[in-house]
């Protein structure tokens, strides 16, 4: 929260710019998807900063994920949608975070399994 109000900004979502369907990514693909992600928070006019991530060691790159300030919950969906995400993390200043499934499992009634 401190974060969001250093910014003066209300919300703010964590959202990864890779599909995490389980694939297999390359690491310039990961990169090129990277740089569609940041173009896209781009033509929003919102700020995002990289977020801290740690690679887990059966994988072999790490997906490039932001912490993307002022974004409405529509945006943060569209993202979600967009980039073929299963979930993301929104919060904002006066509740706890949420976390956003894709509309398609939302839909269908499925769980996120850990």
């Amino acid at each position: 929260m401190r974060l969001l109000k250093a910014r003066n900004a209300m919300t703010a979502a964590i959202i990864s710019a890779t599909n995490l369907s389980g694939v297999a990514v390359t690491i310039r693909a990961a990169k090129a998807r990277q740089k569609v992600f940041v173009a896209a928070i781009q033509r929003l006019q919102l700020e995002c900063i990289p977020a801290q991530q740690l690679q887990m060691p059966d994988k072999e790159t790490c997906s490039p994920a932001y912490l993307v300030f002022g974004i409405s919950g529509a945006q943060a969906e569209a993202l979600l949608v967009e980039f073929g995400q299963q979930a993301l993390l929104w919060c904002n200043q006066v509740g706890p975070p949420e976390l956003m499934l894709h509309p398609a499992l939302r839909r269908c009634g499925c769980e996120l399994m850990t």
